[in-house]
């Protein structure tokens, strides 16, 4: 693997998703990936509300680690502890577990403009900025997500239920040093539709 190239300009991007990417950057790297005890919260607290760890040290789960108040407000409650498989319907949960593994397993930054549908009706239009950790030194996969609505937030029901619907409109690899994935094939990308000026991407 190449050293850490220069900090990326990516053009459109939340202000949150982009502090994030800057923050995770100035972080020691071990083999290109920081390891979790690096991470302070406190270093960030104007970030903390948008974080979602997913740690992936256990095959087929992706357990929900500091879940943000800002994120855990479109589960209807606190997840931390559950594993976010749970929340994604049977028949893409292999796909969604392939793409969180991605930026440990080839080391990169991943950049996502999804929408997602729930039990509830509720729709949102989210921006997530992923980037790898390993547990230890000796590894242990984990992924950071810096996740903000962008567009019009409908109001949060007190309980969201499953997530019924995940429709993909960009995806984004960050080079961090190993180039990016070239063979990442999604099944289903839409246009992203037209929104209002982003709610939440702004500190």
């Amino acid at each position: 693997m190449n050293g850490r190239p220069a900090l990326p300009e990516l053009g459109m991007m939340s202000l949150v998703s982009r502090r994030w990417l800057e923050h995770w950057w100035t972080l020691p790297h071990v083999d290109l990936i920081p390891i979790r005890a690096s991470f302070d919260p406190a270093a960030v607290p104007s970030l903390l509300p948008y974080l979602e760890m997913h740690d992936l040290r256990e095959s087929g789960i992706s357990r929900l680690r500091l879940v943000g108040t800002k994120v855990a407000q479109r589960y209807g409650k606190d997840p931390t502890g559950e594993d976010y498989l749970g929340f994604v319907t049977p028949e893409r949960r292999d796909e969604a577990y392939r793409g969180l593994l991605t930026p440990y397993q080839h080391p990169c930054g991943m950049r996502v403009v999804m929408s997602n549908t729930f039990e509830s009706g509720l729709s949102t239009l989210i921006e997530a900025v992923g980037l790898p950790f390993r547990f230890s030194e000796t590894g242990g996969p984990m992924v950071m997500f810096a996740d903000v609505i962008v567009g019009d937030a409908m109001h949060h029901p007190a309980s969201l239920g499953r997530l019924v619907r995940y429709v993909l409109h960009e995806r984004q690899f960050i080079d961090i040093g190993a180039g990016v994935p070239g063979g990442h094939v999604d099944t289903l990308i839409e246009p992203r539709p037209r929104v209002d000026p982003p709610v939440e991407p702004w500190l």
